[in-house]
């Protein structure tokens, strides 16, 4: 199996109809085949609910949709390896 490498399209926070705060727009359009997000509180990025600051240093931001989670080919999200995910051959 080749080794998936992620080169992250995303260059803008998202913020959709419920106000809550996406790491971007890819995540929150496939948001619903995500099993870390299926795993979430459904208001830990909820913009009513909690400060813009306090949702940028939760895991989500800070590890998940990250490098740290990029790197690591169990923990790397279904929706970076399907949209930003490069086959390492085709570098």
């Amino acid at each position: 199996m080749d080794k998936i490498r992620i080169q992250c399209k995303s260059t803008e926070l998202v913020i959709d109809e419920q106000n809550r705060l996406w790491p971007c727009c890819y995540v929150n359009l496939y948001k619903k085949t995500s099993s870390w997000l299926s795993q979430q509180d459904l208001n830990w990025n909820n913009l009513d609910n909690q400060s813009f600051d306090s949702i940028i240093k939760h895991e989500g931001f800070v590890v998940h949709y990250n490098d740290e989670h990029w790197n690591n080919s169990k923990k790397c999200d279904e929706i970076c390896k399907k949209i930003c995910g490069v086959n390492e051959k085709e570098l």
